[in-house]
């Protein structure tokens, strides 16, 4: 995958079963999907899990210079508890 390029599988999620709703994923890797269910599909809460500390390392890295860059665009982009959670 281009590193821009959206995964595939975001097509096939449906808004309705996370708009407003706490999510959880598991195996989140690095947090690239996540984030993007997190922008994309509206949900009240979500948190990513992975069993490599590594991946988690990189995914905090990757939220925390997004938070950044966005924080003038749209501070309500991502769920306030994905900050706190993740």
């Amino acid at each position: 995958l281009d590193h821009d390029q959206a995964d595939p599988r975001l097509r096939l999620l449906r808004k309705n079963w996370f708009q407003d709703k706490k999510c959880l994923d598991i195996g989140c890797n690095n947090g690239k999907v996540t984030r993007e269910i997190a922008r994309r599909l509206e949900p009240d809460h979500i948190v990513g899990v992975d069993i490599d500390p590594e991946l988690i390392a990189t995914a905090n890295h990757v939220l925390q210079r997004a938070k950044i860059q966005r924080a003038d665009e749209n501070p309500a982009r991502f769920p306030i508890s994905f900050s706190i959670k993740y």
